[in-house]
């Protein structure tokens, strides 16, 4: 049975837990506690066969006598060995320029107090939507009549997700304005209704309720 490592909140592992769910493929979610001052984690970043020998998360397991493989586009790339090059780039453009990022954004006024977190917002948030720019004229973006999301497709909507969690309304009035992103993330969101996720996206310590970054953003 696949085993996956990771912390109890969504972060860099949340599109690859909603692939395998959906699909009904049986997984072991172990998930690291986040509301215990990461004391948990300090005992299980000494353990290999569970953080591998980076020492850290996320990891996958894909059986029990299968090789510990760490960083989630490679656990991406073997989950779905088969999948098209369109697929493989869709999946590491928005987790590598959106999911990591707002992850990054999250955390910085926490490791680097009194970084003007501010001041950078206009522009990464600018620069993520020219992103999804291109990608609102993507195929990948088709329903099809599909049961099911391809794992890109869930890694776009975790990464259209963390966008709403920390820009807000600024994201909302954005995403109106492409008309086949925000048909996807609504169909995407629909299907979110129905599945129970971790409620931070990070797990920062005092992690702010989302929308994380209330300043005035032009869409």
């Amino acid at each position: 049975m696949i085993e996956l490592n990771y912390f109890d909140c969504r972060g860099r592992i949340q599109a690859i837990r909603n692939f395998l769910n959906q699909r009904d493929i049986p997984f072991v979610d172990n998930r690291v506690s986040v509301n215990d001052g990461f004391q948990e984690w300090s005992l299980k970043s000494q353990d290999q066969d569970f953080c591998g020998k980076l020492g850290l998360l996320p990891t996958l397991r894909l059986h029990k006598d299968a090789a510990l493989i760490s960083e989630t586009l490679v656990m991406a790339f073997e989950l779905e060995p088969n999948m098209s090059l369109d697929e493989r780039m869709l999946i590491s453009s928005v987790y590598d320029d959106v999911i990591e990022n707002v992850g990054l954004l999250i955390w910085v006024d926490f490791a680097f107090p009194g970084a003007d977190v501010k001041a950078s917002m206009q522009i990464m948030f600018d620069r993520m939507m020219r992103l999804f720019n291109h990608h609102e004229h993507s195929s990948l973006l088709n329903d099809n009549g599909e049961r099911f999301f391809s794992l890109a497709q869930h890694f776009m909507g975790e990464s259209l997700d963390s966008m709403r969690y920390v820009f807000g309304a600024a994201f909302e009035k954005a995403l109106e304005l492409r008309p086949r992103l925000n048909d996807f993330d609504k169909r995407y969101s629909e299907w979110l209704t129905r599945v129970k996720r971790p409620s931070q996206f990070t797990g920062r310590p005092n992690e702010p309720e989302a929308p994380c970054f209330s300043v005035h953003l032009a869409g």
